[in-house]
């Protein structure tokens, strides 16, 4: 049991790594074919804003649990 519980954390940490590397590819790409010099935000503040937005994909809450939403919706948790 502990085997799948790490083997799926790997994973995810994979398949974050993943994910991000190919963003920071595709704003590399973009950064790279711009003829300009002013943009929005720095190449390096795009890539630390990438891999903050994979580093905290984890605690968006996609699947709350049942008896925590109840709770919350009448009030039981204040």
């Amino acid at each position: 049991m502990l085997l799948q519980y790490r083997a799926a954390a790997i994973a995810g940490f994979v398949t974050q790594m993943f994910w991000g590397s190919i963003k920071i590819m595709i704003f590399v790409a973009f950064y790279a074919a711009s003829g300009s010099d002013e943009h929005p935000m720095s190449l390096a503040a795009v890539i630390t804003y990438v891999w903050l937005g994979q580093a905290l994909l984890g605690i968006l809450p996609w699947n709350i649990d049942q008896e925590i939403r109840e709770l919350v919706r009448s009030g039981g948790v204040a």
